[in-house]
C-alpha cells in the first residue's frame, strides 16, 4: 500500500497491483487527481484504501469513495468501522502491508520495523470497541492505562495521544516513540527491506515450493470409496 500516485505505480512492480490511501490526500478532489494521475501512468488495475477509525477531525469518508467510484475504480481495500453506505462499495479484507525499498516512509521507521517482532506490540481502542494494533512504544502504553482504568476511557481522553498527525509525523521524522502507529504481528515476519521486484519474486518463489512441496506427498492410489 502507497499514499502516492507514483508509489502505487512503483509497487505494482509491472504485474501487481497498487492501493492508493485516500487519506493521505487532504480532500476528496485531491484524491480524484491522484486517481486520474495514477490512471495515465499504467493500464493495470489498482484500488483505494479508506480506514474508518475515530477521529478528532472525522474525513469526509463518504466524499472520498465517491470520488474514487466516480473515476472508475472498483477495487476497495477498507479497515475499522463501517463503511459508508453510498456509493457502494466492493470491499477487500485489510491485508498485511509488506516494507520495501521503496515504502514511503523515514529509513528510521523501516530498520524498527526490521529489528522489532510481534512482542513489541500491542492493542489499543479496546474500550472504545474498535481494537487496533500498533507498536508498542511509550506513548501507545499510556494508551492502554488510561482504557484500564476503572470504567475504561472515552476517547476525548486519548485523542491527544493517538492523534493522526503524531502519528504522520513517527513517519516524517524516523523516530518511533513520537506517536501512536500501526504494526501488525505480520512485523515479526519481517527481516529485511527488499526492492519490490525481489520481494515479491521471493513471494512467487516460495508460492511454487509449496505446491511442488504437495505434489510431493500427493497419494497415488485411488480410494476404493
Amino acid at each position: 500500500m502507497t499514499g502516492f500516485s507514483q508509489n502505487a505505480l512503483k509497487s505494482m512492480c509491472i504485474h501487481h497491483a497498487g492501493v492508493l490511501t485516500a487519506l493521505t490526500q487532504p480532500t476528496p478532489e485531491a484524491l480524484r487527481l491522484a486517481i486520474r494521475e495514477t490512471y495515465k501512468l499504467t493500464k493495470y488495475p489498482f484500488g483505494v484504501n479508506i480506514t474508518l477509525l475515530p477521529s478528532i477531525n472525522p474525513p469526509d469518508y463518504e466524499g472520498y469513495a465517491r470520488a474514487a467510484y466516480e473515476e472508475g475504480v472498483r477495487i476497495f481495500e477498507t479497515a475499522g468501522n463501517n463503511r459508508p453506505s453510498t456509493p457502494p462499495l466492493q470491499q477487500c479484507p485489510k491485508r498485511n502491508e509488506t516494507l520495501t525499498a521503496r515504502s514511503p516512509i523515514h529509513e528510521n521507521i523501516k530498520q524498527t520495523i526490521v529489528a522489532s517482532t510481534e512482542a513489541n506490540t500491542t492493542h489499543i481502542f479496546r474500550t472504545l470497541r474498535n481494537t487496533s494494533r500498533v507498536y508498542k512504544n511509550a506513548v501507545a502504553e499510556q494508551v492502554v492505562a488510561l482504557e484500564r482504568r476503572p470504567g475504561g476511557a472515552k476517547f476525548e481522553d486519548i485523542r491527544d495521544l493517538v492523534s493522526g498527525q503524531r502519528g504522520r509525523l513517527v513517519y516524517e521524522t524516523g523516530d518511533p516513540e513520537y506517536g501512536v502507529w500501526t504494526a501488525g504481528l505480520v512485523m515479526g515476519l519481517i527481516r529485511d527491506v527488499p526492492t519490490c521486484e525481489v520481494l515479491l519474486g521471493r513471494i512467487e518463489r516460495e508460492a511454487e515450493e509449496v505446491v511442488d512441496g504437495l505434489a510431493a506427498i500427493r497419494v497415488g492410489a485411488k480410494a476404493k470409496l
